[in-house]
């Protein structure tokens, strides 16, 4: 008889215990999912993007761009494939795009600084990181002094052309100052780092790392009753001097932008 009470409570333990492994393999598999058609909806997994497939001609991404527009190129760059760390070892295959194991990988999740086209180099993004390798540009404001070397502000030269950035350049804009990104005039004073509030601080904060969205709901807590995301902004300074205090931030820098593309026909 206790034999039997044994077996059966036995049983019903490894009943239990089965129950919600099973529960929890349902669980992860659920979220896996979730995660997998976020990524698959992101810019990130478009293979047939311009990102990936504008070097199709020549049948591979060169090594200088090889580290953001190829999956295997990032690799190579943080060196998760043997390789040494910082450099591109070689061209990459073209149409393989940001995938899970380019960001999900031991050089990645312990990658502790990046270095800026400024030359700056930055800690503290923690996993952020690997964002701020690729989405930080390809020029400062130091190539701006560079290229004018002693020349004269108003000086008209045929020598000078566009310097590109290159898009997608967030990181440099939310380290500010502290990495030059954009134009620095002497004797003025410049932001460093945005001072966002906490927890809202680095890319994967703000971001859904998988599908790239901004977490729209977190930026609602505090910017109540905005219509979109170009309609917030954080102070009151009408720094575009239009008289509207109560457009977004995006408003004031359209405006700007408006100024600077007169400012620069004018000198072409």
């Amino acid at each position: 008889m206790m034999a039997k009470l044994f077996l059966t409570a036995l049983a019903s333990i490894f009943l239990v215990i089965f129950s919600f492994t099973s529960l929890a393999v349902a669980q992860d598999m659920s979220e896996l999912t979730a995660v997998s058609e976020a990524w698959l909806a992101s810019p990130h997994a478009d293979r047939n993007s311009e990102s990936f497939r504008h070097w199709d001609e020549e049948g591979e991404v060169p090594v200088r761009c090889a580290a953001c527009h190829s999956g295997p190129g990032n690799l190579d760059y943080l060196g998760a494939d043997g390789s040494a760390v910082g450099i591109v070892d070689h061209p990459a295959v073209t149409g393989a795009p940001i995938d899970c194991v380019t960001c999900h990988n031991a050089a990645a999740s312990t990658l502790e600084s990046v270095e800026f086209p400024s030359g700056e180099i930055v800690v503290g993004f923690g996993s952020s990181a690997i964002c701020a390798v690729c989405h930080q540009g390809r020029a400062s404001g130091d190539d701006v002094n560079a290229a004018i070397g002693d020349m004269g502000d108003d000086i008209i030269s045929v020598d000078l052309g566009f310097l590109n950035v290159h898009y997608r350049a967030a990181a440099a804009t939310l380290m500010g100052s502290s990495v030059r990104g954009g134009y620095q005039y002497d004797g003025k004073t410049y932001v460093e780092k945005f001072a966002h509030v906490e927890n809202l601080d680095v890319c994967a904060d703000c971001h859904n790392p998988h599908s790239l969205e901004v977490k729209i709901d977190k930026c609602s807590t505090c910017h109540a009753g905005i219509a979109s995301l170009t309609a917030i902004r954080t102070a009151p300074t009408d720094a575009d001097g239009d008289g509207d205090t109560n457009e977004g931030v995006a408003g004031e820098i359209a405006t700007m932008q408006g100024i600077l593309d007169q400012a620069i026909r004018s000198y072409a």
